[in-house]
């Protein structure tokens, strides 16, 4: 379908721009369109780690980032 090919498309140009969060949005709609793609299936998971480890490395920066202005202060 029309709707299963725009999201398809959406995923990946998020992948691509690093907004993993859309992309995890666009591919798990992709996905209730024609469940049961590997393709998707893969695409999502992919979407997903990238997520988590963005998360994670933000999280980190600002950790670090916090522990710098205390050594300034």
């Amino acid at each position: 379908s029309m709707a299963y090919v725009r999201f398809l498309n959406e995923g990946t140009f998020a992948m691509a721009s690093a907004r993993y969060g859309d992309a995890v949005a666009a591919f798990t709609e992709a996905l209730r369109l024609n469940p049961g793609n590997d393709t998707i299936l893969r695409e999502l998971r992919n979407a997903r780690i990238a997520l988590e480890r963005d998360v994670r490395n933000k999280a980190e920066y600002e950790r670090l980032l916090r522990i710098g202005q205390q050594a300034l202060a």
